[in-house]
């Protein structure tokens, strides 16, 4: 492990619901020990975490260590955190060396990495804590109370100046949350009236109050800063954006290649359309990242994470980009597939940016299937031209929805229109968003099917009109049934022959005549067919080519036929007759159970609400079943 950059905490906000935060890319090198987790509430009461299962602790998730990860918190059950509260979570390290080097004992490298890597995160930590620390001048080794309390003297001195940080009272409540270093501060008192001349820059690093402890550790160079006065305005501009990550300077170019040693290039020279950036393995810290850049595309997820842009000292100016494949390293320089989220500022030729990377969980397990949907069905209401409909549950306009609608009566108007649920009124067209003609949806009682386009169209499609059109040839002649075009050829003068079985199976032919006997065989006509009418004894009341049929189970009803198919492969249309005063739960449609060659069963369920087999409504005498089928004979 290397240690790659100066993440020794990361802050976490709550918001009522979240439970598990990220401390990437902060590394723990052994354990979970070594994390100390502290809630800061919205009133900034601070307390210290400790690691458990319970509601009031937290537990930790690292997949392997060296490594970074998450924790949960609470642990189990609990309160999650709220809006106003952090979490801050920090590595905390035993200040002891426990690595042996024995003479003359084998050389590896691992060990000695890993014990220059934890001396690196210790002196983070103990960086950390002396920044915030209380600090006299490097020289002055004469302070005691007594000189303190004579600087306190001193200000008094500076009376006009008071005057003028009264001008500012809102941010002294800012600054007395620093009153430890009140101190360091009249031993500069001098400095006070200079600062006092630049008041209005107080507000901007009021601010920023929570620095100031960090400022007061450095009080030697406050003085120097006061010689500088004028520029303290522009530094305030700057004062809270710090950039972290990796640093490259950026190179205009849009050329997908090496950028040269600690160069970043975009393929693009507009940020927003940037797709593909191409960085050097080293840095301009002249640190070689390429390992860590490759790990950037690794996770199994779609999108594989996100890389943070910021310009130096201009933090209004970044870009967000996701990553979408794996990092290509090309020994040298990386290129990385993206996706622009969002960007703001401008890009200059070396311009200092900073690169860091959020990485997404890899993708999980596939979830079970879900259970199978039905068409939502609903009486039609309104009129015919302008129809509308309740739905339960109710339905949406999203994009290829699906519903039935049992019409109130043909409609009268090419544009007719359609409201389910209350919901924003479209036109209904034909497939292709051509408008329909009149009668094309059915009488009262007839069933439409009704698709969503939420294209271009924007309307509702009707998947069944009762007018078809046939279109013709490209000739502009009439296609004839077998969808061939009728050419205009002279018959022999003895006049047309009559066709055979086999013309009338092929279905061709334009130059034999088709005689009753034979034209059952053509492909377009039905070998088979009937209506049987009755609820719970089925009777045949018509047909053709069917020697029996019988009453095989509730809902079911096996046809058997004179002249067999040559085999099961053949084509069955069934349909459900019943009266339009019919509910629409008892409206019922039909579907083959089995079929052979002889035979085929038909079984019967409800339209409404799908279930299993039932007979056609009991309380309707005319209920029943119309058929037909289609296919080779032997």
């Amino acid at each position: 492990m290397t240690v790659e950059n100066q993440t020794y905490e990361v802050f976490v906000n709550g918001n009522d619901s979240a439970t598990t935060f990220s401390f990437s890319p902060m590394v723990l090198p052994d354990s979970s020990a070594q994390l100390q987790v502290i809630k800061i509430d919205a009133d900034d009461t601070e307390t210290t975490l400790s690691e458990g299962s319970t509601a009031t602790t937290y537990s930790v998730s690292v997949s392997s260590y060296p490594g970074t990860g998450s924790i949960t918190y609470p642990a189990s059950g609990g309160t999650p955190l709220a809006t106003g509260a952090r979490l801050r979570m920090k590595r905390v390290l035993t200040l002891e060396q426990q690595t042996d080097l024995e003479n003359q004992g084998g050389y590896f490298p691992e060990i000695q990495e890993a014990q220059f890597d934890r001396s690196i995160m210790i002196d983070l930590q103990q960086q950390e804590e002396l920044d915030r620390c209380v600090k006299v001048p490097a020289g002055d080794v004469t302070t005691t109370l007594a000189t303190l309390q004579a600087d306190l003297i001193a200000l008094a001195a500076i009376a006009a100046d008071i005057t003028a940080v009264a001008a500012v009272d809102a941010e002294v409540a800012l600054v007395a949350a620093v009153d430890g270093e009140t101190a360091i501060v009249a031993g500069i008192s001098a400095n006070v009236t200079t600062v006092a001349g630049i008041s209005a820059n107080v507000t901007t690093v009021a601010g920023i109050s929570a620095n100031v402890t960090t400022v007061a550790g450095i009080s030697a160079d406050v003085t120097t800063v006061a010689g500088v006065s004028a520029d303290v305005s522009a530094v305030a501009a700057i004062a809270s954006a710090l950039p972290v990550g990796l640093k490259y300077d950026f190179a205009t170019s849009t050329t997908m290649g090496d950028p040269g040693a600690g160069t970043v290039r975009f393929n693009n020279a507009a940020v927003a359309s940037t797709t593909a950036i191409a960085l050097d393995a080293l840095t301009a810290d002249a640190i070689d990242a390429s390992d860590y850049i490759a790990a950037w595309g690794a996770s199994t997820s779609t999108v594989k994470g996100y890389i943070i842009v910021r310009k130096a000292n201009a933090p209004a100016t970044f870009a967000v980009f996701s990553i979408d494949a794996a990092v290509t390293d090309n020994t040298g320089w990386l290129q990385i597939t993206v996706t622009h989220i969002a960007s703001a500022g401008a890009l200059s030729a070396a311009d200092d940016l900073y690169f860091s990377f959020v990485r997404t969980g890899d993708l999980g397990a596939t979830g079970a299937t879900g259970a199978t949907g039905s068409i939502p069905i609903a009486a039609g209401a309104g009129t015919v031209n302008a129809i509308t409909a309740d739905f339960t549950p109710n339905t949406t306009l999203d994009d290829n929805a699906l519903v039935c609608v049992v019409s109130a009566g043909a409609n009268t108007s090419t544009t007719p229109t359609f409201t389910p649920d209350g919901l924003t009124t479209k036109t209904i067209k034909t497939r292709g968003g051509a408008a329909l003609r009149a009668g094309d949806i059915g009488a009262a009682g007839e069933t439409m099917l009704l698709r969503r386009d939420a294209g271009a169209a924007d309307c509702w499609e009707l998947l069944n009109p009762l007018h078809v059109d046939i279109p013709p040839g490209s000739n502009g002649n009439v296609l004839t049934s077998n969808g061939t075009e009728w050419t205009s050829a002279t018959p022999a003068a003895s006049g047309l022959a009559a066709a055979d079985q086999a013309d009338m199976e092929t279905g061709t032919s334009i130059s034999v005549a088709s005689t009753p006997g034979l034209q059952q065989h053509h492909p377009g006509h039905p070998k088979v067919w009937g209506q049987v009418k009755g609820t719970t004894t089925p009777v045949l009341t018509t047909s053709y080519n069917v020697t029996s049929i019988a009453d095989t189970g509730t809902g079911t009803l096996t046809i058997t036929m004179a002249t067999d198919f040559s085999s099961a492969d053949y084509a069955v249309l069934a349909s459900h007759v019943q009266s339009n005063s019919a509910s629409v739960a008892n409206r019922r449609t039909l579907g083959v159970d089995t079929k052979a060659a002889g035979t085929v069963m038909l079984v019967c369920t409800t339209l409404g609400t799908p279930s299993g087999p039932v007979d056609p409504a009991t309380a309707d005498p005319t209920a029943g079943y119309d058929f037909a089928m289609f296919g080779d004979q032997a």
